[in-house]
Order: C-alpha cells, then sequence, then structure tokens
C-alpha cells in the first residue's frame, strides 16, 4: 500500500478503534500477493491511544478458491440452462449435446442416462 492508500485505513483506524480490508501487498523479494490487512488501535490506562497494531494475512489462496469457486457456479449454471433447454424441446431422446455429457460424465442410451 502506498501513502495514499493508507491515509484512509489509518484514519478509520483512529476514528473507530480498528480496520479491516483488502489491499495488494508486497512481500520483501518484491513479488505481490493478496493481502487482508487488520488495524487496532492500542490504548493506555486512560484511554489514550499509544500503538497501532497492524497484520497482514496472505489471501492468495483463498481468492483463487473463490475464483474457482466463481467459474464453477457459473459452469453449473450452463449445465443447469443446457438441461433446461433440452427438457423444454424433449430432445432428451434423440441425442445429448456433448458439453451436456462431458458435464456431467454421463451419456443418453436412447432410454436413460449412463455413467461412462
Amino acid at each position: 500500500m502506498d501513502e495514499q492508500e493508507l491515509a484512509q485505513p489509518m484514519s478509520e483506524t483512529m476514528e473507530k478503534g480498528g480496520w479491516v480490508g483488502e489491499h495488494k501487498a508486497r512481500r520483501k523479494d518484491g513479488s505481490s500477493f493478496d493481502g487482508q490487512f487488520m488495524t487496532s488501535v492500542i490504548l493506555d490506562d486512560r484511554g489514550n491511544p499509544v500503538a497501532v497494531l497492524a497484520s497482514i494475512l496472505d489471501i492468495t489462496e483463498r481468492k483463487r478458491s473463490e475464483e474457482l469457486i466463481k467459474k464453477n457456479a457459473e459452469e453449473l449454471k450452463d449445465l443447469i440452462e443446457i438441461a433446461a433447454h433440452e427438457l423444454r424441446h424433449r430432445q432428451l431422446c434423440s441425442g445429448v449435446t456433448p458439453r451436456f455429457s462431458w458435464l456431467t460424465g454421463r451419456t443418453w442410451t436412447g432410454r436413460r442416462f449412463k455413467t461412462r
């Protein structure tokens, strides 16, 4: 995070006592990663701020998993649309699209689906 990007989180940290957000971060070797930043204000006995505690969690794998889930959901939606179209037009008996077979692992035998 550069100074401009840091201004809003620091302001919120001081006003609300903490902040959580996601930004790109940079490792010592210069490579970047997706990071979840968390800050908290440390107060003394009188309630005055004396320090700010900050931590960064590498969420690269979580982001990859979220993207994979999103992609799989889109493929499932496509599968459902294909199946609904096939059912609406009663074309299941005349054959199933290759994409439907590929996604489900099943083929149409003429009377029922058969698992490959």
